[in-house]
């Protein structure tokens, strides 16, 4: 459960997620890109009602992807490989802009 009503891409969030274990979240910046397809529930930022119920929902494990299918999703997505090349991809990008 990860209430915070401002975010850029928290580690906490990746930290639940490699442990195997959905989360919730409002829509707050990054939240949103990690909690997509089956990883957790996004609700509206300071919507305390959708909160709460997302929260309830969250118990139902089946909505959810396998604790190992998550953990190694998260691991695929955010790897140091996986960073590295996306930080090389918006370089390359810069520098054909440059010429």
């Amino acid at each position: 459960v990860f209430p915070s009503l401002a975010e850029n891409y928290p580690a906490v969030t990746l930290e639940a997620l490699d442990c195997g274990t959905p989360a919730v979240g409002f829509d707050a910046g990054g939240i949103p890109e990690q909690l997509t397809e089956g990883k957790g529930i996004v609700v509206e930022t300071g919507n305390g009602e959708a909160f709460t119920n997302a929260v309830k929902q969250a118990l139902d494990r089946s909505l959810f992807m396998k604790r190992d299918e998550l953990s190694a999703c998260i691991h695929a997505e955010n790897s140091v490989a996986k960073m590295t090349e996306e930080y090389m991809q918006i370089y390359q990008e810069l520098m054909r802009n440059k010429e």
